[in-house]
């Protein structure tokens, strides 16, 4: 369980709601201390994860070749259909197979994230509104196992840098995407001042 899971969806009149409390540092604490009273006072439960964030998983796992064909983060892909179906791991339309694909762009290819999801996601412009909700643009966070927005607004950072760098070899499957990303911000009043300053700059 990775720090991103302490980040609740909704904050409503001062009252946080977080789907992933389960994964929490809070609840991780609370379940150490029951463990210790109730089995054993020296049984550390603990998550190795827990001071990365989405992103610093997402960088190490792009390195890890071997596994790209052997995960996925989709649960829409267990549930439809009724029989699980290897591949088709990513059903490449709900806010989990959007972020992970976010998380993973600025550190693989094209070619690479397009090999493990099936298709390039910042090319498809139906996607538009799932991601303006994961950078929290207009949007609460979903309601799903996901990172943080400022996780989301990151990874869009990045890869409006690569754009930015690469500009006689135009990274033109994440340019769409991006761009929509950015006018997006720049119009939307409520949009968090990190998303807005360093996506527009």
């Amino acid at each position: 369980n990775e720090r991103s899971a302490d980040s609740g969806s909704l904050n409503h009149q001062g009252v946080e709601a977080n789907h992933q409390y389960s994964k929490s540092f809070a609840c991780e604490k609370a379940l150490a201390n029951l463990f210790q009273r109730s089995v054993h006072p020296k049984l550390n439960y603990f998550s190795l994860l827990r001071p990365l964030s989405d992103l610093a998983i997402a960088r190490l796992f792009a390195e890890l070749t071997p596994y790209h064909q052997a995960f996925t983060s989709c649960n829409r892909s267990w549930r439809e259909g009724g029989e699980f179906s290897w591949e088709k791991r990513w059903c490449c339309r709900c806010d989990k197979c959007r972020f992970t694909f976010l998380a993973l762009a600025p550190f693989l290819s094209k070619e690479k994230l397009v090999n493990i999801f099936g298709k390039n996601l910042l090319d498809d412009t139906e996607q538009a509104k799932g991601f303006d909700a994961l950078c929290g643009l207009g949007h609460h966070k979903p309601f799903e196992c996901v990172g943080e927005v400022e996780e989301a607004q990151a990874a869009v950072q990045r890869l409006h840098e690569m754009l930015h760098r690469r500009q006689a070899n135009r990274e033109q499957w994440i340019e769409r995407m991006v761009e929509h990303l950015i006018r997006s911000a720049e119009r939307d009043p409520g949009a968090r001042p990190r998303m807005r300053r360093n996506v527009s700059d």
